[in-house]
């Protein structure tokens, strides 16, 4: 089976690339976990830090090298930004709060040009019609690539909505990766990246989604997935924000 991951940080089976390439069995993301269960092949990733383009930009790379059965995508932040640049790590670092170490001369200078755009550049209308548009144009490749089962998980609220308000075909998935993040007691998008948790998860979260994916793999089709979050068996303290 050819599985397809695009997006970001809760899509990145390759987290290693800015931390320790040993992956403990307990941190390992359930993205990883879905590959090995299935017993897939490593295909292509999403990348931490990365705008909603990088996913786009994968996405029509890869699927003229492979026919894909399952393609996942994740909806990232409206206010992030693409690059092709040889500093990627550098502006994903910086967009994410990741301390990446010592800087060089280069690689300062790309962080301070990137703190120059959002401080003088950055249009947020702008930025939230094109993630928009991005977004749409992900949710019409069902009808274009009717052998490859598509699933789409949204990261917040404000891309929960917009996927909703396009979807057609597929699986959908309707929750927030960053709720589940928020209950952990991580803020995705606003404080910086916790780094001893990967992909803004816990093991126990990270398997329990696995756990859904596999499910909606092997069962689902053209809907949009219904989620209570208390299924993820989170802190009792979040018991009632979820389920207001």
């Amino acid at each position: 089976m050819n599985i397809g991951l695009f997006g970001d940080s809760y899509i990145d089976t390759v987290w290693h690339r800015h931390q320790n390439p040993t992956i403990p069995p307990g941190r390992k993301m359930w993205a990883q976990r879905l590959l090995e269960e299935l017993n897939a092949p490593y295909i292509c990733s999403g990348l931490g830090g990365t705008s909603q383009y990088y996913a786009i930009a994968e996405w029509k790379k890869y699927s003229a090298l492979v026919n894909f059965d399952v393609a996942i995508f994740t909806f990232t932040w409206p206010h992030r930004i693409y690059t092709t640049n040889i500093n990627e790590q550098v502006v994903t670092a910086r967009i994410e709060g990741r301390d990446i170490g010592q800087l060089v001369n280069n690689e300062k200078e790309i962080q301070n040009a990137l703190d120059l755009y959002y401080q003088h550049l950055y249009n947020k209308e702008e930025r939230d019609f094109e993630f928009e548009l991005m977004v749409k144009w992900i949710l019409e490749l069902p009808s274009q690539f009717p052998d490859t089962k598509f699933i789409f998980l949204p990261n917040t609220v404000h891309s929960q909505e917009i996927a909703k308000k396009y979807f057609t075909q597929g699986i959908l998935v309707d929750f927030a990766f960053e709720q589940l993040s928020l209950a952990e007691g991580e803020r995705v998008g606003v404080a910086p990246y916790i780094m001893d948790r990967t992909g803004h998860l816990s093991d126990h979260a990270h398997e329990k989604v696995k756990n859904m994916i596999k499910h909606i793999i092997l069962n689902e089709k053209d809907t949009i997935y219904q989620i209570d979050y208390s299924t993820f068996e989170l802190s009792e303290i979040y018991k009632d924000y979820y389920n207001d």
